[in-house]
């Protein structure tokens, strides 16, 4: 894999001013899961590019795949993507960023903190260019949910959240 590796390195050099080069080496890198790279590149892009929003969209993916959710958070909070057909994939990322928060919240005992998360990863915010559905998929949420009002011992939250699961269709 390091021959397109280094003509992307190359085309970058030949011309940093150019943002769709780093989009390339970036996605190669994360198709290639090679993170830390992908990590290190997209900074460099977002520095150069901060109003772009396809390299927003990179450098939070970076994050999300490094671990960093807070910060990937934080960056999505500043992109604007114009809505589009099919433009979803910074709610993606703002979802799953926020969720990958509550679940380690959760692993660490801190269950209303990992509530907090789970609520935030229902939100649609309008700069991230896709619109709420009518009926999202929310089952991942409500499991998450039940489990922290579990641990919290209250119950019947976590029947209500149960039964929510147990009626999607």
């Amino acid at each position: 894999y390091c021959h397109p590796c280094n003509d992307f390195n190359t085309a970058v050099k030949i011309n940093p001013e150019e943002w769709r080069t780093w989009h390339y080496l970036i996605n190669f890198l994360q198709s290639n899961r090679a993170f830390d790279k992908e990590l290190e590149n997209s900074e460099k892009a977002y520095s150069k590019f901060p109003s772009n929003p396809v390299i927003s969209t990179d450098y939070a993916k970076a994050l999300l795949n490094s671990g960093r959710y807070r910060e990937c958070i934080k960056v999505l909070e500043k992109v604007n993507i114009l809505p589009q057909e099919g433009a979803h994939e910074g709610h993606d990322i703002f979802e799953l960023a926020n969720l990958s928060l509550a679940v380690e919240m959760a692993e660490k005992g801190k269950y209303r903190e990992a509530l907090k998360y789970v609520e935030d990863s229902k939100n649609w915010p309008e700069n991230l260019g896709a619109g709420k559905p009518y009926e999202p998929d929310t089952r991942f949420q409500n499991y998450i949910s039940a489990y922290c009002n579990e641990k919290l011992n209250r119950h019947t939250f976590a029947d209500k959240y149960y039964d929510t699961i147990m009626k999607f269709s």
